[in-house]
């Protein structure tokens, strides 16, 4: 995912509606993924130039929420916590 977000690609995903899928649904909040239910679906969409247009243009504002660098610091926060509310349980 990271590659074609760095490259202006929106994801293509199969429809997973009722279910759910975490890449779909991260997909869907950013708006930056194609869904389709069955390949002439896929193909209309990928023929909208103004919806492509959307797409790459949302992917393209969004593409370093793909990297790892981008998680940097909510990782190393989550893990601080852990490890204080390890420390803080220490004797139990």
């Amino acid at each position: 995912m990271s590659v074609l977000a760095a490259g202006g690609i929106p994801m293509i995903q199969k429809n997973n509606d009722g279910h759910i899928v975490a890449t779909q649904s991260y997909l869907q909040k950013m708006n930056v993924g194609i869904f389709f239910k069955h390949y002439e679906d896929l193909a209309g969409q990928l023929y909208d130039k103004i919806q492509m247009e959307k797409l790459q243009n949302n992917i393209l504002s969004n593409r370093l929420s793909f990297s790892f660098d981008f998680h940097v610091k909510d990782l190393i926060d989550f893990f601080r916590r852990v490890i204080a509310f390890k420390q803080s349980h220490k004797n139990e």
